[in-house]
């Protein structure tokens, strides 16, 4: 494993990133759980949340490590803060300091393997900009999952979301605006990219290892066969869907709920605002029946 700090005279090898990106609510918890059995990923989550989480956590014991233990006293997270001193930098180091992005992410993802003894981080922070800084880096070799869920069933999740209380209709409509600019995006981008796979949500939830198996030939693995009970590993991610982290399901089931309760305006102009993007990824104009 390479050394926390880069040398001048030599490049470190690059380290190879599984990296989701998706919009909030489209299952990248539990893709990260499914491929965080393999025993060479490390389920990393969403990384990017490490430096805010971490000093919270170390006054709040309320805040937990997806071992159970709080992040403060997981024994893990503790060796990785002792990495990262060691190695000349912050414990709890800033991976959102575009100045030093490459360095502080560095040395993290070389923390995580070394403690984890593994050989690929599974990063699920789902945000652009921190892909185009990863992609761009020779630091780095990464695997992008482009990973989509039907436009309306990641509109209602939004509307149902039990942390935010209630929420007005209109935030239906302008998240599903959003998910059409960002996939759309994401599609012409980074479509010709080799280590370019997209999955749906739904083909995951029906068939998580076929799913897996793509996602993990494209990253270069072996392909075994591996359980997709996602309460067979420990894992240590800290920022992600709680109610996933929390209570996983032992098998996977997919949500369409939505099918049931979306009125028919919510459906008709929800396939409106993302006619451009949403035929791209098999999302058909009708409604199904459930």
């Amino acid at each position: 494993m390479a050394s926390l700090e880069s040398s001048s005279s030599a490049q470190p090898a690059p380290i190879p990133v599984i990296y989701t990106i998706a919009n909030g609510r489209s299952g990248s918890t539990l893709l990260g759980q499914l491929l965080g059995n393999h025993p060479s990923i490390f389920n990393a989550g969403e990384v990017y949340n490490y430096r805010p989480f971490f000093l919270r956590g170390a006054e709040d014991p309320t805040r937990l490590c997806a071992c159970g233990e709080p992040l403060r006293d997981c024994p893990f997270w503790k060796a990785i803060r002792a990495r990262l001193t060691d190695g000349g930098f912050d414990p709890y180091i800033d991976l959102k300091d575009r100045d030093r992005f490459e360095a502080h992410n560095y040395a993290l993802f070389s923390a995580l393997l070394a403690e984890s003894s593994t050989g690929v981080v599974m990063d699920s922070s789902k945000r652009d900009y921190r892909l185009r800084l990863l992609a761009a880096s020779e630091r780095f070799q990464v695997t992008i999952v482009h990973l989509t869920r039907d436009p309306r069933a990641y509109g209602y999740s939004v509307l149902n979301s039990p942390k935010r209380g209630e929420v007005p209709s209109s935030r239906y409509y302008s998240k599903l605006t959003r998910w059409t600019a960002k996939n759309l995006g994401v599609h012409l981008r980074y479509r010709q990219h080799p280590r370019y796979v997209q999955v749906r949500y739904e083909d995951l939830a029906e068939n998580p290892e076929e799913q897996r198996c793509r996602i993990l030939a494209k990253a270069g693995l072996t392909t075994e066969k591996a359980s997709d009970d996602v309460t067979a590993s420990i894992y240590h991610d800290f920022s992600g869907n709680q109610r996933t982290r929390d209570r996983p399901h032992k098998k996977v089931r997919k949500d369409t709920r939505y099918l049931e309760h979306l009125t028919p305006l919510q459906w008709r102009v929800g396939s409106w605002l993302t006619a451009p993007a949403r035929p791209l990824f098999g999302y058909e104009n009708s409604r199904p029946t459930v």
